[in-house]
């Protein structure tokens, strides 16, 4: 069972009301391109293919390629579709205001569906040869429509932790709220002084602490929740086991689903494991392909790996020279605490010290905490702190593509992941840590210790196209990182040396 520290919990709903997706058949023509889609429960809605709907257009039955990006702050949708009908062009063409609504659902009764509304940004098109305007290729970019999101605030928030004041906002925006750590230690009267609640969010978030290790990460998700997330819980977390539902045939049984006619499908408890182990093919989660992306060198050039945090103290008693209210100290990147044989961590070459010649200087300005002060105590800290971490966590991404939607996947999880090498050769003789290559599973399958582990997904896309209907893309991030050590092939780093723990409190 996963450990109570990384459960995300809601702690309130949204009162958010989406546009309503159906609309009636006015012509009474059971033979109607739309007749489907008026009755949102019906088997095929939204499970094959996303539906879309806009102006009383529905785009899906023209779809192209489908896009709901989940990476960001807010969700973005991107779609392509063709004219089907020249009415789209001039009836349906979305005017200043107008709404994209999607609906996506699981074929698994026990996960929501996700329905949605979005502010189109731009559509883009080439231009008709025909007369009529119709043959014509649309693109369309939309973000979520959240009332008020972009709006700006003047307005104070007495004695409040960040939690308490992003929970205020998330009811000021009729969002839902969601957390792993609702216990922070950073209670201060927090100031929106006239930015946009989106610009506030990201400043409390950027300035919220609990202690010298905790960092958090703020996004909305696909069901409308302000979620405000611990990401080192997610990190340190020991067991991640969950089990989840997914849709199976059983062996025996009638056909009670007309999606998959003489197969009878039953709602079936599995342990999630993100894999492309075989004996894992047809799940939701199997790894259809995968790629390791990097952002090492960019991040170490902006941020460094030590950061030395500079501030004039105000609090510090009147009397004392100005070298004294002066504070200096640096900080680095949580690591874990256990460091472990074939671990390295994420500070340069593990055969080098060179990382310690990587030093930032922030000048933080003044820090004023006192009973009158404005801020809390670790204030300016937690603004380098948090970003340092984030950064930290996110310079190699395992990106993975899967064979179809699962909508038990959600930001801030706890992933396992494993991934088998299955094909004799160089690449299976240099994996995992015994030369001998015999595996727990199966002597033609051989653990990449090194690909393999406990990720956090910071990050998913909800794809859709025409020739492979629905997939996702998990962007899965860790901070440690074991070494595959068998082989004959040169190795770039040491191994079966225990690396040096980097200390990783304030001096």
């Amino acid at each position: 069972m996963a450990a109570e520290s990384i459960i995300i919990r809601n702690y309130a709903k949204t009162g958010i009301v989406v546009d309503e997706l159906a609309i009636a058949n006015r012509t009474g023509n059971v033979d109607s391109p739309d007749m489907f889609l008026r009755d949102a429960d019906e088997k095929e809605a939204g499970y094959f293919k996303p539906i879309i709907y806009i102006n009383g257009y529905f785009v899906n039955k023209f779809l192209m390629d489908f896009s709901l990006d989940l990476n960001e702050i807010l969700p973005v949708v991107s779609f392509k579709f063709y004219t089907g009908s020249a009415t789209f062009l001039t009836v349906s063409y979305p005017k200043d205001g107008d709404i994209a609504s999607i609906y996506i659902r699981s074929n698994v009764n026990v996960y929501k569906p996700i329905r949605m509304d979005f502010n189109i940004l731009s559509v883009d098109s080439n231009v008709s040869s025909t007369s009529e305007g119709d043959m014509i290729i649309f693109s369309v970019l939309g973000e979520c429509r959240v009332p008020g999101f972009y709006s700006e605030v003047c307005k104070a928030y007495r004695d409040k932790t960040s939690y308490d004041t992003l929970f205020q906002v998330s009811q000021d925006l009729d969002l839902g709220f969601a957390t792993n750590d609702p216990s922070l230690n950073d209670t201060m009267t927090w100031i929106c002084p006239n930015l946009s609640y989106y610009n506030f969010i990201k400043d409390v978030s950027l300035s919220s602490y609990k202690d010298d290790r905790s960092f958090y990460g703020v996004w909305i998700d696909a069901y409308y929740n302000l979620n405000f997330v611990n990401i080192n819980n997610q990190l340190e977390a020991k067991d991640v086991s969950q089990t989840v539902k997914v849709q199976v045939g059983a062996a025996k049984g009638a056909a009670n689903d007309t999606l998959f006619p003489g197969i009878e499908l039953q709602a079936t408890d599995l342990p999630l494991l993100v894999t492309n182990a075989t004996y894992y093919a047809g799940y939701p989660f199997y790894i259809n392909g995968y790629t390791l992306i990097s952002e090492a060198g960019n991040t170490t050039n902006q941020m460094g790996y030590i950061q030395v945090v500079q501030f004039y103290d105000e609090n510090t008693e009147y009397k004392e020279s100005a070298a004294v209210k002066s504070v200096s100290y640096s900080i680095q990147a949580t690591t874990t605490e256990d460091v472990q044989e074939n671990m390295v961590l994420q500070r340069g070459r593990a055969s080098e010290k060179e990382y310690l010649k990587e030093i930032r200087k922030k000048w933080m300005g003044i820090l004023d905490s006192g009973p009158e002060g404005q801020v809390h105590p670790n204030y300016l800290q937690a603004r380098v702190q948090n970003p340092l971490n984030l950064s930290d966590v996110t310079k190699f991404t395992l990106q993975v593509e899967t064979t179809s939607y699962f909508a038990g996947f959600y930001r801030g999880q706890c992933v396992p992941v494993a991934i088998y090498t299955t094909q004799k050769g160089p690449r299976m003789e240099n994996t995992g840590i015994s030369n001998d290559q015999k595996s727990q599973h199966s002597a033609g399958m051989v653990l990449d210790q090194f690909l393999s582990g406990n990720y956090v997904l910071m990050g998913y896309t909800i794809g859709w196209d025409t020739s492979r209907g629905f997939y996702q893309i998990l962007n899965l991030c860790k901070r440690e990182w074991f070494l595959n050590s068998a082989g004959n092939l040169p190795k770039a780093f040491p191994i079966n040396v225990v690396t040096n723990t980097v200390n990783t409190n304030n001096g």
